[in-house]
């Protein structure tokens, strides 16, 4: 995990436990007040107290929320690493494990292709995830990156082996993250560009 989330992480717990610290201390003091007879002051004490109680749960749940779009964008990024490196590895079996088996277009296309390309080299660059709504059932995300191919390919019934260079900057990609807990790759995104 990014050490720069784990810093915010352990600031935003301070910051917590410091404000529920002063809301523990004016409450004892409102006690303190009521006590003393004075209403007035335990008013201002308690309204402090509710505002601060308000604040922290905010923050609290601002925080949760973040944290869970940091790890799915961490998981959706992996999964395209992943989808990368199997297809660097010429493991086209194993790169369909992050395809939904409702992604049919991209399984025909795979399989139509596996043998005729030998891959040497596999590039993701500028991912960027564009959407992610977690609250959908199940939750999908919606990203964007350029990929670069390199290898050799053959047409049959030609056993002549070519040069083979594919880019391709993909637009609108879907994920969805599944009943197993991985984001898969779906049949719906756009090719911007595409040069071979």
């Amino acid at each position: 995990m990014d050490s720069s989330i784990i810093w915010g992480a352990d600031i935003l717990t301070i910051a917590l436990a410091l404000i529920v610290a002063i809301a523990i201390g004016l409450v004892y003091d409102a006690t303190q007040v009521l006590r003393a007879r004075k209403a007035r002051g335990a008013a201002r004490a308690c309204a402090v107290v509710v505002g601060l109680a308000a604040i922290s749960v905010c923050a609290i749940v601002n925080f949760a929320k973040e944290r869970e779009w940091k790890h799915a964008y961490a998981e959706i990024h992996e999964t395209v690493c992943a989808i990368r490196r199997d297809v660097a590895n010429n493991d086209f079996e194993h790169a369909l494990a992050f395809v939904s088996e409702n992604a049919t277009q991209t399984r025909a296309l795979v399989s139509r292709n596996r043998g005729a390309v030998k891959v040497k080299d596999a590039t993701i660059s500028d991912f960027k995830i564009l959407e992610i709504d977690l609250n959908e059932k199940p939750p999908r995300a919606t990203v964007s990156f350029r990929v670069s191919v390199k290898g050799t390919a053959s047409a049959w019934p030609t056993p002549i082996r070519l040069p083979y260079r594919l880019e391709l900057e993909l637009d609108g990609v879907e994920f969805r993250r599944e009943k197993d807990g991985v984001w898969r790759l779906q049949d719906r995104y756009v090719v911007k560009s595409t040069a071979l």
